[in-house]
Parts: C-alpha cells; sequence; structure tokens
C-alpha cells in the first residue's frame, strides 16, 4: 500500500496522503480537469484498472477517486505503468511514444 502511494504521489496530476492502516486510497485527480467519474472512466478503458468516482461517497468526494491495493506490489507495478502512460497524467507538451 505504501507502494501505491510512492507511485500515485510520482505521477503528475494525482495525489495522495499516505494510508494509515487501510488498503484504500483516495486519490486526488482535481489537476486532470475531469470529474471523477469521467477519470474512472478512462482509467477502466484506457489502463484497465478499475478505480471508484469519489462522487459516489458524496460532492465533497468529487475530484477523487477510490483505489483498493488488494493485489501485491507486481500487480500494482503493473497498474501503475499502465495509468502512468495515459495522457491525462502527463505534464503539458509530454508526449509518450507507443
Amino acid at each position: 500500500m505504501f507502494y501505491a502511494a510512492d507511485r500515485i504521489n510520482r505521477i503528475p496530476n494525482m495525489s495522495v496522503i499516505s494510508p494509515k492502516g487501510t488498503f484504500y486510497l483516495f486519490v486526488n485527480i482535481k489537476k486532470t480537469g475531469l470529474s471523477s467519474i469521467e477519470a474512472s472512466d478512462a482509467i477502466l478503458k484506457e489502463a484497465h484498472v478499475l478505480t471508484i468516482p469519489g462522487i459516489a461517497f458524496g460532492d465533497c468526494g468529487e475530484g477523487y477517486l477510490r483505489l483498493a491495493c488488494t493485489v501485491g506490489v507486481e500487480k500494482l507495478k503493473e497498474a501503475f505503468d499502465r495509468i502512468e502512460k495515459m495522457d491525462i497524467f502527463k505534464i503539458k507538451g509530454e508526449h509518450h511514444e507507443q
């Protein structure tokens, strides 16, 4: 779980507070400019990673995604490698090659 928090905080337009004993992370995605539903849908379609839109937890959850870290580090690494390649998590002007 600490691995996941560290990876999230190294991806542009994502951030999270260090976990305090649960396997859920509430990830701030406000810098993407997308709603939590739009970001969650994009991550599922492009990176094949399931997240829960923060708005599902009430209005104060907008701009966040809930991520459950219930798999091992190797699977988390694969998931974050795919997320990191998404355009919404790139610094403006930075392009990735396919």
